[in-house]
């Protein structure tokens, strides 16, 4: 018999048909109950070959909704929790494979997709020597509209503000006219709350296929309106303390490292922090090291595209390999000291990237 001093319960087993009954203790109850973690659960989408995108009714979240697949696409987290992809290469609504500019948001608590703007299809004249993907409605610079959006492409830089606005620059893709270049450098900033987009910077266009666009480079340290980091994709990005973008080199570009501020000005300010304004001969553009440890002002990360960056407790900017450099790591210390120029031109203080 079982005593309420030995604080048992009852278990009722069913084994081979028949039914005992043993002690179950509390304890074991709570740990049966127990939230699994480290495991991953598989959510949505296909799990065989490739996935054709399921778009549904524009602005309608449906369980069926699905993104096609894609790769070198962008994403964001909003101030709800809700969850944002852009773009990328990949699959559109009848399997055809391109360069998309499609806007989704996901909502982790009901498990569903919705399509909130962009094509759900390609063009069909689509080609290896032929990039396929939809062109960009710019409208007026700094100003929202519906029917705004960038064009279609990939490999992009992106942030997300204070106010929980989706910014993204550059990348491979197309431009208002439709020419496509590995080098774009528009500025776009994207208001969830309405989903409404605005082009807030640099070109629209290029004038023809693979178009390296220049940027306008300014006096070192110092914002200005007229400033513009030069066409690339694959640049390294992160967020400081203070809510302004930084964004580092890429593909097409110099080991050049940039400064956004998006509260300066009509449409926010760039200011251009460090690195080479040109390419070398060879188009790499290499690095700096100095001494393992010992941040100097005349160290810099070479020419790189693709590389990992972080940011990390104290608001130190982290950057590790990329295409075309070894697995070198290296951290950009952001005090008030290093946002001082040297009368040489490099950044002074005590750390750098």
């Amino acid at each position: 018999m079982f005593t309420t001093s030995s604080v048992l319960r009852l278990r009722v087993l069913l084994v081979a048909g028949l039914i005992a009954v043993t002690p179950y203790s509390a304890h074991q109850a709570a740990n049966a109950q127990t939230t699994t973690v480290n495991e991953w659960a598989w959510m949505g989408g296909s799990n065989t070959g490739y996935g054709t995108a399921q778009y549904g009714t524009l602005g309608t979240p449906a369980a069926v909704n699905i993104p096609g697949d894609r790769y070198c696409a962008s994403s964001w987290t909003d101030s709800n929790g809700n969850l944002w992809l852009f773009g990328g290469q990949g699959e559109d609504a009848e399997g055809k494979w391109g360069y998309l500019n499609d806007l989704w948001e996901f909502n982790p608590s009901t498990n569903e997709w919705a399509w909130m703007g962009g094509s759900s299809a390609v063009p069909l004249s689509c080609g290896n020597s032929n990039p396929c993907g939809q062109s960009g409605e710019y409208g007026t610079l700094g100003t929202l509209a519906a029917g705004n959006i960038p064009g279609g492409r990939c490999c992009f830089s992106s942030w997300t503000d204070s106010s929980g606005h989706i910014w993204l620059f550059g990348g491979n893709g197309f431009d208002a006219n439709g020419t496509f270049t590995f080098y774009l450098n528009d500025l776009w900033e994207l208001y969830p709350s309405t989903n409404e987009w605005a082009w807030m910077g640099g070109s629209s266009t290029v004038p023809y296929k693979n178009y390296i666009q220049p940027g306008v480079y300014g006096a070192l340290g110092t914002p200005a309106a007229g400033n513009i980091p030069g066409g690339r994709g694959g640049a390294a990005s992160w967020t400081d303390s203070k809510g302004n973008f930084w964004l580092f080199g890429g593909g097409g570009a110099p080991n050049d490292l940039w400064e956004f501020n998006p509260s300066l000005g009509a449409n926010g300010e760039w200011a251009w922090m460090g690195g080479s304004s040109t390419l070398p001969s060879n188009g790499i553009e290499p690095g700096v090291y100095g001494t393992l440890g010992t941040p100097a002002a005349g160290n810099f990360p070479g020419g790189r595209n693709g590389a990992a960056s972080w940011t990390d407790s104290s608001g130190n900017l982290w950057l590790f390999g990329g295409y075309g450099v070894p697995n070198d790591l290296w951290k950009y210390q952001l005090t008030a000291t290093n946002l001082r120029n040297n009368a040489d031109g490099n950044l002074s203080g005590d750390g750098g990237l």
